[in-house]
């Protein structure tokens, strides 16, 4: 017969704030997407976590 493992986890709280939260959720493997994107804050989000993106002014 096995040993029989007993684990003793607790609940992790985390807080994250929202720029934390959202370099979690973007993808792993960068994808410039612009597409469907309208709001103009949005892309200016987009272009700041571009290295190298340039834009006219």
């Amino acid at each position: 017969m096995g040993a029989v493992l007993r684990s003793r986890r607790r609940p992790l709280a985390i807080e994250l704030d929202p720029e934390e939260l959202a370099a979690l959720e973007a993808p792993y493997t960068p994808r410039y997407d612009f597409q469907g994107v309208s709001d103009e804050s949005e892309m200016q989000k987009i272009r700041d976590r571009i290295p190298g993106y340039a834009t006219s002014a």
